[in-house]
């Protein structure tokens, strides 16, 4: 017994202070005060971060933590998934992980633990920082750092373990590493955000265990109102305030019952990922035909850059080439860039394109850009140049496959889509291209672009 807690406490605190010695997680402490000066609007502001039944929550210590507890379960939840996704973490020695005998088990609790912490550290930030707007949002008399606090973690910090849990439990698994394991923490955000809409749709609330971020079960124990319209950053349309308790509603036992079960379940699901791991592959290298480059030559002359001009177009071909994979679903893309020509594009050609486009785009824009790749990348003719040529890259691609839907406006003399291809054109080649460059992972714009391209199907928007 006591090995194992030994176990834990080394791959906890290995973990946990991986991500205290990067800058970034101090770089988004930082940016906590700034953020909860927008998530606190002033009285008249023209717009809103939450609203009830057509009124804003009038506020008090606890409806601060309230309000910025729910928009950092809602909100800012996929933020964290990324952080520990692309964060410092996102690299793990797994070639000499994979090759000795542990409890995975153990480990990946432990990671889950430190994790966990990390994005508790940032909540607290985002607490404090909110302690001290309410100093200018309230009286003085009136601010209460304790209750604002405590309503905060009370419904963050549940979420923000669930979160940090579901990024464990793909880590178990090959196809949920990558781009599958994004994909799939998308829709399950989803299903969660539907949850909490469907808890008051009987018009008396459910189970607070279906509310799993903790957005719609405290509020329905901290008003008699019956819960019709629940509205999370909108604009600022409404007249009228309501008051509501919502110390009560995040003390409610049924509530803190369910938080407590849903951190157990989430252990739980993390120790049950460990028993299921399955090692990383390893990839041989292939080997050249021998003799097939005919003798090899060496020179002591120094490495010279190509002409700038004479080295775009030969770079941006390369580009173009590395787009195209992997080449099924390149086929894919064309046939609906082809289908462009007889279908309408809004709604149908266009969200279909924009999905597909997602992938190859933040994985381009991510390429070469890892710490041991950007060293080696840094010797080579390629520059500074390098992201002005993959950007030019991509919206040569996505205009070339928007080209049969412009025909198609040209021909039949509409004007709507046009908003929309121009987004699709410009816009998401320069998201995906520049978040993978500036973030070195290809996560943070495949998951920004994701919740994008959901609105854009849902309201008929351009997703950018």
């Amino acid at each position: 017994m006591a090995s194992i807690l030994d176990r834990f406490v080394v791959h906890a605190r290995i973990q946990f202070l991986r991500h205290l010695r990067s800058p970034v997680i101090w770089v988004l402490a930082l940016a906590a005060p700034i953020a909860a000066r927008y998530l606190l609007p002033k009285a008249g502001a023209d717009y809103s971060v939450m609203a009830v039944n057509g009124a804003y929550l009038e506020l008090d210590p606890a409806v601060i933590g309230f309000q910025l507890g729910v928009v950092m379960a809602v909100i800012l939840s996929p933020l964290a998934y990324i952080f520990l996704r692309a964060g410092p973490t996102r690299t793990q020695p797994w070639q000499a992980d994979d090759m000795t005998p542990a409890r995975r088990s153990v480990q990946m609790l432990a990671h889950w633990v430190a994790d966990t912490g990390a994005l508790w550290i940032l909540m607290l930030v985002l607490g404090l920082a909110g302690v001290l707007l309410s100093a200018f949002r309230l009286p003085l008399s009136d601010v209460r750092p304790f209750q604002t606090l405590l309503a905060l973690s009370l419904i963050a910090a549940p979420a923000l373990a669930v979160i940090a849990g579901l990024r464990t439990v793909f880590s178990a698994r090959r196809g949920l590493r990558g781009a599958g394991g994004d994909v799939v923490f998308f829709l399950v955000w989803l299903a969660m955000l539907i949850m909490a809409a469907s808890y008051f749709a009987t018009g008396v609330g459910g189970s607070p265990m279906l509310d799993i971020l903790g957005i719609a079960a405290p509020l329905s124990g901290a008003t008699d109102q019956v819960i019709s319209e629940l509205i999370l950053i909108g604009s600022a349309s409404y007249e009228e305030t309501v008051r509501i308790d919502a110390l009560a509603g995040v003390l409610s036992s049924d509530f803190l019952l369910s938080r407590l079960l849903w951190i157990g379940m989430t252990a739980v699901a993390v120790m049950a990922a460990g028993a299921i791991y399955a090692p990383h592959r390893f990839k041989p290298l292939r080997r050249a035909a021998s003799g097939a480059g005919g003798p090899a030559s060496f020179s002591g002359s120094p490495i010279s850059p190509a002409h700038p001009i004479g080295s775009f177009i030969p770079l941006l071909l390369s580009d173009i080439r590395l787009l195209a994979r992997p080449h099924w679903l390149a086929i894919i893309v064309i046939l609906v860039a082809l289908a462009g020509i007889m279908l309408p594009f809004r709604g149908m050609v266009g969200a279909a394109l924009s999905l597909l486009l997602i992938f190859p785009l933040t994985q381009h824009g991510a390429r070469w850009r890892g710490q041991q790749m950007a060293a080696l990348s840094a010797v080579t003719p390629r520059g500074p140049e390098d992201v002005i040529i993959r950007v030019v890259a991509a919206v040569l691609v996505t205009a070339l496959l928007c080209l049969p839907s412009a025909m198609r406006l040209v021909l039949t003399g509409e004007g709507g889509p046009w908003i929309d291809i121009v987004a699709i054109v410009v816009g998401l080649p320069l998201t995906a291209i520049l978040l993978g460059h500036l973030t070195r992972s290809a996560v943070a714009g495949r998951l920004l672009l994701l919740i994008l391209w959901y609105i854009y199907l849902n309201i008929g928007s351009p997703p950018i």
